[in-house]
């Protein structure tokens, strides 16, 4: 089992109300973060997006990773989203038996 990846960004919110929220942080050089927070839906999405930057600074970036737009979605366990994306897994008792 993994370590759990945990860090703290300060951000500036664009859009809160009963909905959800909008935050963003483009301070780092590299890339912009925006998370949305969907209420309705149950899940958290952060983008990490690339900025547009001169070739220098572009090749400095993607030597520390930071070469494309990445997005983490967090869906919480049980909720519509959830079902729809995990149908597909299948039934535990399903699965044939093994015989040593």
């Amino acid at each position: 089992m993994g370590r759990p990846h945990v860090f703290t960004s300060y951000l500036n919110v664009i859009k809160w109300d009963d909905d959800g929220l909008i935050a963003t942080d483009s301070s780092p050089i590299c890339m912009t973060l925006t998370m949305q927070v969907s209420v309705a839906d149950k899940h958290i999405t952060l983008a990490h997006s690339l900025k547009r930057l001169d070739t220098d600074k572009a090749e400095a970036c993607k030597f520390f990773g930071a070469e494309k737009t990445t997005e983490d979605i967090f869906v919480l366990k049980g909720s519509p989203r959830w079902e729809k994306e995990h149908q597909w897994f299948p039934d535990k008792t399903d699965q044939p038996k093994q015989h040593p």
